[in-house]
């Protein structure tokens, strides 16, 4: 349950982007209107003029899209990249992966109990600046 300004804020936005859709939407048939004047002035009478589309439709945030990654539901790779611009790996070297717990817990287990010791005695390399 969202409580306090979490939820009005998630209302204000919701209201926002009806507000903006409708804009958009109005906006869509003054282009369209226009369009069809250029046609027609410029004596394409018999030609079927182009359609203007405003996509309204709303697409989920990287974290949703992540979210439903980690919950096990399938995701286009093609639409990752396209959607959200992330670079496309050349190859398979070029390609990183972030291990997960479940993956670092196995390959802990072909190491023998003194190196797991050592592993935890050892400074972690890493800088806050």
């Amino acid at each position: 349950m969202v409580r306090g300004n979490l939820a009005l804020g998630e209302v204000q936005a919701d209201l926002f982007y009806e507000d903006a859709k409708g804009i958009a939407l109005e906006g869509q048939a003054l282009i369209q209107r226009i369009i069809n004047w250029a046609v027609e002035l410029n004596g394409y009478g018999n030609v079927v003029p182009p359609l203007a589309d405003v996509d309204t439709e709303r697409k989920a945030s990287f974290d949703q899209v992540m979210k439903a990654i980690d919950h096990g539901v399938a995701v286009s790779r093609d639409a990752m990249y396209d959607r959200y611009g992330l670079p496309r790996p050349r190859d398979e070297e070029d390609t990183f992966i972030k291990e997960t717990p479940a993956s670092l817990a196995l390959s802990d287990s072909n190491k023998n109990e003194d190196s797991k010791k050592k592993a935890h005695l050892t400074k972690p390399l890493i800088r806050i600046m």
